[in-house]
């Protein structure tokens, strides 16, 4: 049966016995769900930084140093 179909259901888990696989679809979901904030986290931080403009003066009257 295709998990996306109208006609999956929680009868559909129960049948499948996915309750034997408990363990192993907690610690895929927790890795998800950890993956998911850090690419979101990533994001924020990144278009927080677009905003972040740097100034830069000559060192000592030397040019290109900074």
């Amino acid at each position: 049966m295709e998990v996306n179909s109208e006609e999956f259901t929680l009868q559909s888990l129960i049948d499948l016995d996915v309750v034997k696989h408990q363990e192993k679809l907690v610690n895929v979901s927790v890795q998800a769900t950890g993956e998911y904030k850090l690419r979101d986290q990533l994001n924020l931080l990144n278009e927080i930084w677009k905003s972040v403009n740097f100034g830069t003066k000559t060192y000592k009257e030397k040019d290109g140093v900074f």
